[in-house]
């Protein structure tokens, strides 16, 4: 039996997230005991963690420089006698990887969620640093793997892909999702692109709102769903005032009933800036939606161009524009789209498969390290 610390900010906020709770309840637990560690808040997806028996503990850090925090970690860590220490993002990533180093835990892997393009010089010369002290480098798609490599100058040795993956038989929602439309004030006869994500620059939803503007006049049915919270929701939303669009688009916050809003979607719109291999297009693909993305990160590997959906240039409305007409114009295109998309997440993405390369990999490591 190995012994499993994830650390994480939360169970919150986005795809990552939502992809490490799913890891979590696929894992087995003949063979892995894990338990989860979030520096701050529990956040949305614990309570689901936490009814599998997974124990989900919270330090509610303070700040940047929290130092009773990260003491709190190193003792968590030492107390708990794991054979392994995992972390995601770039919070946890640095303060989850220093700790399991002074809590001298034998075996260090990181697991990185996207092309972190926005990172400086200090944060890659931070990540080449502790990958010295990290046994492995779990990358999500072949261009995240790219990335760390020559960007961080992390060795190939040191890097192994385990894709992102969902739960499919979520996304097959035989419940009743109707609620949605007296909910968010939406008519069934609208044509409703959903994007999904935290409300931030990285995802471009800006883009989607020029080109939802640009729409308006000629598809006014067209309504657009902003599911998710962050930094950016009052300038998205002063954006769509400016724009004249605020009764086409709704600010879902954060959403526990993604299957539902995906089965009422006519498509999925991601205009992402960079991306690592995106938790939402596998839902949409899931749920036999199109997905019209920008090709940054590892997207391409999900989205097909005019198969699966539309792969389109980031920060380009024009072209958004164009894939979301041709979704309109052509209903039965779409359809065709979504059923093609949900053959490939069926073959390739299952959190089963993700979990049981988790297992083989942890179980290599502490063999090694033994």
């Amino acid at each position: 039996m190995i012994k499993a610390l994830f650390v994480i900010w939360s169970l919150e906020k986005g795809g990552a997230e939502r992809f490490l709770s799913a890891l979590l309840k696929s894992l087995d637990r003949k063979k892995i005991e894990p338990v989860v560690c979030c520096l701050n808040w529990k956040g949305l997806w614990a309570d689901e963690v936490e009814k599998k028996g997974i124990r989900v503990i919270a330090l509610n850090k303070k700040g940047k420089f929290d130092i009773g925090s990260f003491l709190k970690l190193i003792a968590i860590m030492r107390q708990g006698k794991f054979d392994i220490v995992n972390t995601y993002l770039w919070a946890a990533d640095v303060l989850g990887r220093i700790a399991a180093v002074f809590a001298g835990i034998p075996v260090i892997v990181s697991t990185a969620q996207n092309v972190d393009i926005w990172k400086r010089l200090r944060h890659r010369l931070m990540d080449k640093i502790l990958s010295y002290k990290t046994d492995m480098l779990i990358a999500v798609s072949a261009a995240v793997k790219d990335y760390y490599h020559k960007k961080a100058g992390i060795p190939l040795s040191k890097i192994t892909v385990i894709p992102n993956a969902i739960e499919i038989e979520r996304f097959n929602p035989n419940g009743n999702s109707a609620y949605l439309y007296e909910e968010l004030q939406l008519n069934r006869g609208d044509f409703i692109l959903s994007c999904i994500g935290r409300l931030t620059e990285q995802k471009g939803q800006s883009y989607l709102l020029e080109s939802a503007f640009r729409l308006s006049r000629e598809h006014p049915d067209l309504k657009v769903l902003l599911v998710g919270d962050g930094e950016d929701r009052e300038k998205l939303a002063s954006l769509a005032r400016d724009f004249g669009i605020e009764s086409m688009v709704r600010f879902t916050g954060q959403r526990r009933d993604i299957a539902q809003i995906l089965h009422i979607s006519c498509a999925l719109v991601l205009p992402s800036i960079y991306e690592g291999l995106p938790v939402c297009v596998l839902e949409a693909m899931a749920s036999e939606k199109p997905v019209i993305a920008t090709d940054v990160g590892g997207t391409k590997d999900l989205v097909v161009d005019k198969e699966t959906g539309f792969l389109i240039p980031p920060k380009d409305s024009a072209a958004l524009t164009l894939a979301v007409k041709n979704l309109i114009n052509l209903p039965d295109k779409g359809k065709q789209m979504g059923k093609k998309a949900k053959a490939v997440v069926v073959k390739n993405y299952s959190i089963q498969s993700a979990a049981q390369k988790t297992e083989d990999l942890f179980l290599s490591l502490t063999n090694n390290r033994k």
